[in-house]
């Protein structure tokens, strides 16, 4: 007896025997109509293949479907119905599965090594889902080892710069590696298995190099093994002055640093410094970055109020600028300006900027030009956003001294202090009785 996929046979009481097959043969395939198998007495036996209630699961494609000899690599299976993916594995011995997690009903991932020892050639898979098993013939290629660059470092070389040593890193390398340039073979140092040294020479202009390894096939004798290709560009070096803006005050001076890329040759780095306005500030005329270093500063004079380009340049390289503004400096003041004390006496002095003080608060150095006279606290601070503060001085001696207040591009604030001997002030309206000497204020 023997039923298609669309068959409801039904029945009960029922026996096979004498047959060659004593049961229901029923064909592999999907039953995707709505069908009852409700003859009982009798099994139903799929003789061969798959049998699936419902559209069997599938694998339309595996990205990517080579892997080589020692690799790991993340291999993205798509299909239908992979729900449920609980079990990946290759029918060949040499490479191993590992399924990731995310998978969807029509995507999955898995994580598969291949042996060093695996066969070359292709490899079928098997994955189990909800919905059954689903195979997919010869879905993966074993390829030999072969070098495989994945960086390089530096990853860009600049126009003029000469020789560079260049550090390739990736896997697969023998001693016997040679790097390419362009397809020219150039000078390499072995490392390890993961890492090369090439010398490698930047072009005068602006170019991509390309990089790739040649090794011997010593495995099978045959053509030499190529690597992958990457780029390695070669650019204009940048001239860069940091910081890019700046603020200065007029009468102040200011560190610029000057970089170049790389670092300079045997003769150093002259470099050209022009301010567009150089009533506004001043520069050197030229800054020299020493042999084998990629910086040097320089001073900037603000020497005027305004604004002004500061440009360095050198042939070969495009130049660099700074935005620089020149203001009026903030002033500190000292309250009140003129003290008369008399000996021993401390009263409240404040300190007043005429800008709220920056992030971190503003340290003010505070000094007496005769302590022996008048003394104050050596520093002082005035809180972050805050504009005063108030301090103390103390008269210690007959005489005159001068408090100073002075922070860094600030205008320094003073006070005059003069302490005399003790006395009773009598104010201007005091009338004195001539004859009683008694003292009548008015």
């Amino acid at each position: 007896i023997q039923i298609d996929l669309d068959a409801s046979p039904s029945g009960v009481g029922n026996q096979a025997s004498n047959n060659t097959l004593n049961g229901i043969a029923v064909p592999a395939g999907d039953i995707t109509a709505s069908t009852r198998w409700g003859l009982r007495g009798i099994p139903y036996v799929v003789g061969s293949g798959v049998l699936s209630v419902g559209a069997s699961p599938s694998m339309s494609s595996i990205s990517p479907n080579t892997i080589q000899q020692g690799e790991t690599a993340t291999l993205t299976v798509n299909g239908t119905r992979l729900t449920g993916l609980s079990e990946a594995r290759f029918e060949k011995p040499g490479l191993s599965a590992q399924i990731l997690a995310g998978a969807t009903a029509t995507q999955a991932s898995l994580s598969v090594t291949a042996a060093a020892t695996a066969a070359t050639g292709t490899n079928s898979l098997r994955l189990t889902v909800d919905a059954g098993e689903v195979r997919m013939v010869d879905a993966v290629t074993v390829a030999q080892s072969q070098p495989t660059l994945s960086s390089l470092a530096p990853s860009t070389l600049y126009a003029g710069q000469g020789a560079v040593e260049v550090a390739l890193t990736g896997r697969n390398f023998t001693n016997q590696s040679v790097v390419l340039i362009n397809g020219a073979a150039v000078s390499t140092q072995f490392v390890s298995t993961t890492q090369l040294r090439a010398s490698v020479a930047a072009t005068s202009t602006v170019s991509n190099l390309a990089v790739r390894l040649r090794t011997p096939n010593v495995v099978s004798g045959g053509p030499d093994l190529l690597s992958n290709e990457l780029t390695l560009p070669v650019a204009l070096a940048q001239l860069t002055l940091n910081p890019a803006t700046l603020t200065a005050v007029k009468g102040a001076s200011k560190t610029i640093n000057l970089s170049l890329p790389y670092a300079a040759g045997t003769s150093g780095a002259v470099v050209t410094l022009v301010s567009s306005v150089p009533s506004v500030t001043t520069v050197p005329a030229t800054v020299t970055i020493p042999a084998g270093q990629t910086s040097a500063a320089f001073q900037l004079a603000a020497t005027d109020l305004g604004t002004t380009v500061i440009t360095a340049s050198r042939a070969g390289f495009v130049s660099g600028q700074a935005q620089v503004a020149v203001v009026a400096p903030p002033s500190l003041t000292l309250s009140p300006a003129t003290l008369t004390l008399g000996v021993g006496r401390t009263v409240d002095l404040t300190l007043q900027s005429s800008a709220p003080a920056p992030s971190g608060g503003l340290a003010i150095a505070l000094a007496s030009s005769n302590s022996a006279v008048a003394a104050v606290p050596a520093t002082l601070t005035i809180p972050a956003g805050a504009s005063s503060v108030t301090t103390q001085v103390t008269s210690v001696a007959l005489g005159s001294a001068e408090i100073s207040a002075q922070a860094a591009d600030y205008v320094t604030g003073k006070s005059a202090v003069t302490v005399r001997p003790t006395s009773l002030n009598l104010p201007a309206g005091a009338l004195v009785d001539r004859w009683n000497r008694k003292t009548t204020l008015v």
